[in-house]
């Protein structure tokens, strides 16, 4: 790993799940399906027209990962950030930011329960509601391991700060009650570029044009 790309002025995010799966259909017209690999996330990313000064930054950063061979950190606008109202919450209320994983799950676990000082209490006093602290398409990470999840559920917290994160995919490691924190607000998304060349295409009057075809790193 080689850093994080250090200018995400994207106009324009496609965004991809990938389920590596198989699919066949008997005579009878039974279908049948397996998954023979995890989930996993791509993104075409396309800047907006950098200044040449901009684009040499972004040029250098992609020589450094030799292209394709290393992965690197990118902070995604919009998708690295929750859109629920805890972010209301925090920016009145003198409490901990710090998310939890309260009961330690298991591989394969899509519900993981969260602790906080994210009481409703609070939620209530900086007039928010307590029941959308995160939101249903959320992405998040946990801190033992990079894989980027998205919350399928709103979460909600109670009178102790307690929810629940309901994920998918479903865990690719196990995560530790009480040591393991959530990654909600300034995603990191662990990539890769998926073509051994990069283009940057240059017009007169200091116009570029450059995409980034990425995918996620497990």
């Amino acid at each position: 790993m080689s850093g994080t790309l250090p200018i995400t002025d994207f106009v324009k995010i496609s965004m991809s799940s990938i389920i590596p799966s198989q699919t066949s259909v008997s005579i009878s017209g039974r279908r049948q399906t397996k998954q023979y690999a995890t989930q996993y996330w791509q993104f075409d990313c396309e800047y907006r027209s950098l200044q040449r000064t901009q684009a040499a930054q972004v040029m250098a950063f992609i020589a450094k990962q030799r292209n394709n061979l290393l992965d690197f950190d990118v902070e995604l606008p919009e998708f690295s950030d929750t859109q629920g109202t805890v972010t209301a919450m925090l920016a009145s209320q003198a409490v901990s930011a710090t998310l939890t994983v309260g009961t330690s799950a298991s591989t394969g676990a899509t519900a993981i329960t969260c602790t906080s000082a994210w009481t409703s209490s609070a939620f209530t006093t900086a007039g928010v509601s307590a029941s959308e602290g995160l939101k249903a398409g959320d992405f998040i990470t946990f801190s033992n391991h990079t894989k980027i999840y998205q919350l399928t559920d709103d979460v909600s917290f109670n009178g102790s700060g307690t929810g629940v994160l309901n994920i998918f995919p479903a865990l690719i490691t196990g995560v530790t009650g009480s040591s393991t924190t959530v990654n909600y607000n300034n995603v990191l998304f662990r990539v890769f570029l998926t073509n051994s060349n990069q283009t940057y295409d240059f017009g007169l009057g200091d116009t570029s044009a450059i995409t980034l075809k990425l995918q996620e790193s497990l």
